[in-house]
Parts: C-alpha cells; structure tokens; sequence
C-alpha cells in the first residue's frame, strides 16, 4: 500500500498592504476647444479633431501680422485614480507637425479653465510631419501639486500655443495637431490585510486545500488563484469573488484537485499564490505558499500481469484511495484504445475485461479524470 507523509507549508501576515509606482494611460481627451487670447486672432480650426490619432486635424491659421496661435485646449480624459494614491508625474503626448518653422509657446497643464504649474514649451521646432512630442515624465509634477481628484475631474488637461520663429510679420504658418495623450504615474496601495494562506494536502494525496483569511479589505474586487510546479511558471486555476470593502475578517477557501501524475515516485511540490485585484484593476501578488507529499512504495495493484488471454484483470486500490471514481484507459503499442469493459470489485477496485490479443498494453489509471499511474499490462 503506498503511504503518505503530508507537508504543508503557511504564510501568516500581519499586514499585506504594499505601495506599489501604478499608471493610468495613455488616455485620450474627450474634447478639444480653441480658446481666445489677447494678441492673438488665430484660432484653432475643428479642435475636437485632436481626441483621435486618424489624420484628421486641428489645424490653426497665423496670418502675416501675427505672431501666436489661440489655445488649443484637450480636456475630458477620464482619469479614474483612486483618491488615496499619490500622484507621481504626468507625461503628455502630443502628434503635431508643421511644414514652416514653429515653436511651442506654451505647452501647460490645466484645471477648471486655469493654467497650473510650470510650463512646459520646448524650444525645438516643430517637426515637419506628423510625430509624437513627449513633455514631462513619470516623476514630472509639472511645477503643480496635483491630486487624485484634480486629474479625475474632466475639467482636467492640457493647453498649448505656438510661436513663429522666422518672419513672423511675412507669411501664414499653418501648423497641425493630430492627436494629444496624456499618462499619469501614481504611487497606490491596494489594502488587503492578509492574516495568513495555507495550503494544505488531503490524506488521499490528490486533493489540496487552500485557505486564507483577511483581516480587513478596501476596494477589494476579486483574487485570482494561481498554481505553479516549480515555482517559476504559474498558471490561474480559479477566481474568488472578494469582499470588497470590509472591517470584519473574511475566510476564503479552494480546493484543488491535484494531477498526481505530475508527481514523481519520490514525491512532489505544488506551489500557490494570489493576485488580488482592486476595482481599478491594480494587482499585487501574494507571497508563495506550498504544499509537500512524499510518497514510498507501491500504489495501485493490477493483477495478474501477466494474464492469461479472456481473463480478468483486477485493479486494487489503496485504502487512503477508496470511494474514489475509479478508471482506467487500456491502448495498444500504436496508440489505439482498447475496449475494457469491467464492474466495481468488493474492495472498492475494479475487475477489468481486457478485449485484447496477446501483446503488450500501455495504461493509465485516473481518480476523478486525473491521471495517478501508468503502466503497461502483458497478455499471454
């Protein structure tokens, strides 16, 4: 009879709540306005155009006698950050082009209509074609002390203007924006007080219990579980529903059922680990968690083998195993399958009917569809 000796590893936690660099983006604005200023009369002409890259244009008009475009105004980017985290930086993107010499003017951020922070205008011309200009940076404030709430309000933006640079008095400049993105790089914990995750073997060896339990959670959306064989390479077996937003200790549990043919004779490590996600769709992972079976001796008795032609073949089963579903796939050297037919034994095995010839037959026994041995059966 094969014997068990079950390990299992435990993770307890006082706090599992890290603060992790998140970014939203880039997103796109979902207006865009030309707004007049003094010393200048030239608008921006179809400034909604600038909430798609398609080719299609704001385009500004700066005729002899002018020197500076009117804002061009992108606001409405939808910003969704939660209102804990802590903003770090902000990169704009801007798709812009000019066949004549232009340069930024002003290129700043803006709330409720009003400039905020430095401003950001490079001194390098336009380029002649269509391309992305970035300005600032993921540790970039852009001079302002911004806020979760002021970059989530659609009266958040970006405003920019341009300059001639050569005769401005002697010609109209007709430069274009495209398109204007905006990224924004925050600082964010995802609060889930973790107080401990086990991972727990069944006597029987092909079932393994996980469990967890929280303390507390906020924004809590859902966790993923996730299964390894080395440690390295994890794939998701199951989604649990979260808690959401809770002060009171929640329990969660899974059990998974084990491929033991993933297990060598000597035994086998199976290693778990949550992804919890926010209503954000932020993640953190959990520290891994594992669970150990060593396993010495014979498993599951098929005998006779060899067996004589038109006789039965019975398939024992370890006690630890018994009231288990019980199957078994007989094939031939070439792969095909082979009929056998057979009925529930007396000690929980089964008694096999092999439509075979004399050969050699490769089998597999499975335990509720997982296979646990493979062998090959003589008929003589």
């Amino acid at each position: 009879m094969k014997r068990s000796l079950i390990l299992f590893t435990s993770l307890t936690f006082a706090v599992w709540s890290y603060c992790f660099a998140l970014s939203q983006g880039p997103l796109s604005p979902s207006s865009g306005v030309s707004v007049p200023r003094a010393g200048s009369n030239a608008p921006w002409m179809t400034p909604g155009n600038v909430t798609v890259s398609d080719n299609a244009y704001a385009e500004c008009s700066v005729d002899p006698g002018t020197n500076v475009s009117e804002y061009l105004e992108a606001t409405g980017f939808g910003f969704s950050i939660s209102g804990t985290a802590t903003i770090d930086g902000i990169t704009v993107e801007i798709e812009k082009g000019s066949l004549l010499s232009v340069t930024d003017e002003i290129v700043t951020l803006i709330s409720s209509g009003s400039n905020i922070g430095t401003n950001h205008a490079l001194a390098s011309t336009w380029p002649t074609s269509f391309t992305y200009v970035s300005y600032g940076g993921c540790s970039d404030l852009w001079g302002a002390t911004l806020t979760p709430a002021i970059v989530n309000s659609p009266t958040f933006g970006i405003r920019l203007a341009y300059t001639k640079t050569i005769c401005p008095a002697c010609v109209s400049y007709n430069p274009d924006v495209d398109h204007i993105r905006i990224t924004i790089c925050y600082s964010a914990s995802l609060p889930v007080e973790l107080l401990d995750f086990k991972a727990t073997a069944e006597p029987s060896g092909n079932r393994i219990n996980i469990t967890w339990n929280t303390a507390s959670e906020t924004n809590s959306d859902y966790f993923l579980l996730e299964k390894s064989y080395d440690g390295a390479l994890f794939e998701t077996i199951a989604e649990i529903k979260a808690e959401g937003n809770s002060t009171a200790g929640q329990h969660y549990s899974f059990t998974d059922i084990y491929p033991l043919s993933r297990w060598r004779e000597e035994g086998g490590e199976v290693c778990y680990r949550l992804r919890q996600f926010d209503y954000n769709g932020n993640f953190i992972l959990s520290p891994v968690t594992m669970a150990k079976v060593h396993i010495a001796g014979s498993g599951f008795c098929v005998f006779p083998n060899p067996v004589p032609l038109n006789n039965p073949v019975i398939i024992q089963l370890p006690e630890n195993f018994r009231g288990e579903k019980l199957s078994v796939v007989l094939h031939d050297l070439s792969g095909r399958k082979i009929p056998c037919p057979g009925m529930p034994a007396s000690h929980g095995g089964l008694i096999l009917y092999p439509a075979a010839e004399p050969g050699i037959y490769p089998y597999i026994i499975t335990i509720d569809g997982y296979p646990v041995q493979e062998g090959k059966l003589m008929v003589k």
